[in-house]
């Protein structure tokens, strides 16, 4: 069977020659055009590369014959024709040197709100089921006279949803905790501690414990590797002294200062076992520096874990009260401002826009606007 092209070492050599000769002669012929340089070796460069693995023979020979004639253009300094051959291949068209940018201001575009085309088809339908309405209505009535009314309705629904929100009494001030390593960070919630008002100093000072605590703990579990090979060591050079294979485990020293989860793994009568086990000295030498990094990252946590706890005895003592109180009172000046505002509701009208529903509730800010 006749093998493909590509495989034959001749048009591999053919390809590389020819593509180093039109780097040779673009250095040569224009070396102090950059943007001929420029645009020719990005040409050839992502011509290369795309039809790198290419078996269709015609494809390999057409760009193959045009990198042939761009060597001829570049020997004749021919610009023109390089740039046709060029504009050949590059997937941006280039405009030409007639045609010119409309560079006039743009008009604004009118972004619709979302109560011009107000979504009251399933309204229509309800009233149509219940047979408020017939059930073909013209265009001009829906208009005119049901969508006024589908958004009074929408917004009345919206005015007694937050007057029984409000009936529930103020919004709850709590303490919240997160796990940061050994301890637990204790921030406090609020309506007017969420979203974006929380504080960005808050989220860094998390992560930055966080990071630091799993940064202790990836330690502690390097040295308790390596006391585990340093204890295998001191049995081994113990035996050789005194002919005595040692027993028991250097970890019991460390019980005390070890995580939570390393801690339930031990059980209590390893730890009885090991309680009273003396050590040789010559043992010691080999994993006394790990137990001495151990129980350092053990009183680095405690420092961790004692100064949260403190931050968050501050934060109950006062921040918290603080909150609670501004809290209440924000909920008692929108318990005030909704009694007044319910004293203008006799007057309102759904088919006019300055005495609507929601025109009264945007006035009185008991809703945002959209």
């Amino acid at each position: 069977m006749v093998s493909n092209f590509s495989k034959c070492s001749g048009h591999r050599k053919y390809t590389l020659a020819l593509y180093r000769y039109t780097l040779r002669n673009l250095n040569y012929y224009y070396p102090y055009s950059s943007v001929v340089r420029s645009e020719v070796k990005k040409v050839l460069l992502l011509q290369t590369k795309q039809h790198q693995n290419n078996i269709s023979s015609w494809s390999v020979y057409k760009r193959l014959n045009d990198l042939k004639l761009m060597n001829e253009y570049l020997e004749a300094s021919d610009t023109s024709k390089i740039s046709q051959l060029l504009q050949k291949y590059c997937a941006k068209k280039r405009l030409q040197n007639d045609e010119h940018l409309d560079v006039s201001p743009a008009q604004p575009i009118k972004r619709k709100s979302k109560d011009d085309k107000p979504k009251f088809k399933s309204y229509v339908a309800l009233l149509q089921r219940q047979l408020e309405l017939p059930a073909y209505i013209p265009k001009h009535y829906l208009t005119t006279l049901v969508q006024p009314w589908a958004l009074h309705h929408k917004y009345k629904k919206k005015m007694l949803n937050i007057k029984a929100l409000m009936e529930k009494g103020p919004p709850k001030v709590y303490m919240s905790y997160t796990s940061v390593g050994p301890a637990k960070f204790w921030f406090l919630r609020s309506m007017m501690i969420k979203g974006r008002r929380q504080p960005k100093s808050v989220g860094v000072y998390i992560r930055n414990l966080k990071h630091d605590g799993q940064k202790n703990l990836n330690q502690y579990y390097k040295c308790v590797e390596d006391v585990q090979w340093a204890w295998h060591e001191a049995i081994w050079e113990h035996y050789l002294l005194t002919g005595e294979i040692l027993s028991g485990n250097p970890m019991s020293l460390t019980k005390n200062m070890m995580p939570d989860e390393l801690r339930s793994q031990s059980t209590d009568k390893d730890s009885k076992k090991n309680d009273d086990l003396k050590f040789p000295p010559s043992a010691k030498e080999w994993f006394e520096p790990f137990i001495i990094s151990i129980r350092f990252l053990a009183d680095k946590s405690n420092k961790v874990v004692k100064t949260l706890q403190r931050k968050h005895n501050e934060v109950k003592q006062g921040p918290y009260n603080y909150y609670k109180k501004k809290t209440f009172n924000v909920h008692k000046q929108k318990l005030r401002r909704f009694a007044k505002m319910e004293e203008e509701l006799s007057n309102v009208n759904p088919y006019t826009s300055s005495n609507n529903l929601k025109s009264i509730l945007l006035r009185w800010k008991i809703i945002s606007p959209e």
